[in-house]
C-alpha cells in the first residue's frame, strides 16, 4: 500500500522559502561586491591619474628650472659623447657606446649633391642607428669667408641650401672650422676681416634661423688657417654677432696646438655650444696615446656646460680605437665629475 503525501507540505514550503532567500541575499552580495569593487577602482585610477598629472607638473617645473639655472655638476650634469665619423660605420660606432655622429656637409648636405643623391642620404640618415647630430666642415676651398675675395651672395646662396637640407634631415648643428675658406692675405687688416666676418655671420644665423638650425664657429690652430686661432677669440666673434643661433665651438685640440688654457673654455661659457676633441701630437683618438683630458674637462663642468664632446680624430684602425676612445673619455669624465 503506497502512501501520497500533498506537494503542498509545510515543509516543502519552507525549503522553497528559504533558497529563495538565500538566492536574494547572495544577489545583494554579488551586486555590493561589484559596487564596492568598481568604487575602489575608479578610486585607484583616479590616484594614480593625479600622481602621473602631478609628476609631469614636477618634471615640468623642473625643466624650466634647468634652463634657468644648469646643474653645476655631478654625476647628472655629465656631458655625453659623440663622434665623427662615416654613416656607413654606424652599427661600430653604435656598438662602441656612441648614440650621436657626426658627418660632413660635403658628403650629406652640399649643393654639389643631385636632389636623388640627397634623398639618398635621407634614407640612410633614417636608417642609421645613431642620431646624425652635425655636420662639420661648412664651406669648400671654393667659397671665401673671410678677407677682401668674399662673394656675399654665393656664401649665403650656398648656405642656404645646406641648412634647408640641414632641417629636412633632422640635424640640429652646422659646424664652421672652414680654414682654407676663412684665411686672409698675409699682412691684411685683422679688425677690417673680423669686422666683415662678423657682419656676414650674422646673416647666416639669420637663415640657420630659419631653418631652425645652429651654427658653431670653431678655432682651428695657426697650421690651418691665419684667423681666429684661439676660443677666446672666435668667442668675441660669436659675442659680436649676438644671435642665438650662432655659437661656439671649443675644440681641445686647437686649443692644446695653441697652447690656450682651458680658462678660455670657463671665460666663453655664456656662447659655448659645442665641445671637440681630439689628441694633440697627431690627433689621434682619446685614449690611443693616453692624453689626459681633465684639466679642459674640469673647464667644462665650471662652465655648467650640458651639450655633447664630440670626438673628431683620425685612426688607421677604427675597430680598435672607436670602443677604445668612448671607455677611456667615460672613465674621464666620470672621475672629473665624481669630484
Amino acid at each position: 500500500m503506497m502512501l501520497l503525501l500533498p506537494s503542498n507540505l509545510p515543509v516543502e514550503d519552507s525549503l522553497r522559502s528559504s533558497f529563495s532567500n538565500s538566492m536574494k541575499l547572495m544577489q545583494r552580495v554579488i551586486l555590493y561586491t561589484n559596487l564596492f569593487f568598481k568604487r575602489y577602482v575608479i578610486i585607484a585610477l583616479s590616484i594614480i591619474t593625479a600622481s602621473i598629472i602631478k609628476a609631469q607638473n614636477n618634471q615640468s617645473t623642473l625643466d624650466k628650472s634647468e634652463s634657468k639655472n644648469p646643474p653645476t655638476g655631478g654625476r647628472g650634469a655629465t656631458p655625453q659623447l659623440g663622434i665623427v665619423f662615416r654613416l656607413d660605420q654606424d652599427s661600430l660606432v653604435y656598438a662602441s657606446g656612441f648614440r650621436v655622429i657626426g658627418e660632413s656637409v660635403g658628403r650629406m648636405l652640399s649643393p654639389s649633391l643631385t636632389e636623388e643623391q640627397f634623398q639618398l642620404n635621407l634614407e640612410r640618415i633614417k636608417k642609421a642607428k645613431c642620431k646624425l647630430y652635425l655636420c662639420n666642415v661648412f664651406f669648400p676651398g671654393t667659397i671665401k669667408i673671410a678677407g677682401p675675395e668674399v662673394d656675399e651672395k654665393r656664401v649665403l646662396s650656398y648656405a642656404d641650401t645646406v641648412l634647408s637640407r640641414a632641417k629636412q634631415a633632422g640635424i640640429p648643428f652646422i659646424v664652421l672650422g672652414s680654414g682654407g675658406p676663412r684665411r686672409i692675405p698675409d699682412g691684411y687688416d685683422n679688425e677690417k676681416a673680423k669686422k666683415d666676418f662678423i657682419g656676414l655671420c650674422k646673416k647666416l644665423a639669420t637663415l640657420a634661423a630659419k631653418y631652425d638650425v645652429k651654427i658653431a664657429l670653431e678655432s682651428l690652430q695657426s697650421s690651418e688657417t691665419n684667423f681666429l686661432n684661439t676660443v677666446r677669440e672666435a668667442a668675441e666673434v660669436v659675442r659680436g654677432v649676438n644671435l642665438p643661433n650662432f655659437r661656439l665651438n671649443a675644440d681641445f685640440f686647437h686649443m692644446a696646438r695653441e697652447n690656450e688654457s682651458p680658462q678660455s673654455i670657463i671665460d666663453a661659457a655664456d656662447v659655448l655650444a659645442h665641445v671637440e676633441i681630439a689628441e694633440k701630437q697627431t690627433r689621434s683618438m682619446p685614449g690611443v696615446m693616453g692624453d689626459d683630458f681633465k684639466p679642459y674637462l674640469r673647464a667644462l663642468r665650471k662652465a655648467n656646460y650640458k651639450g655633447y664632446i664630440f670626438i673628431e680624430a683620425n685612426t688607421t684602425n677604427p675597430n680598435n680605437d672607436i670602443p677604445l676612445t668612448f671607455n677611456y673619455l667615460s672613465r674621464q669624465l666620470e672621475d672629473v665629475y665624481a669630484e
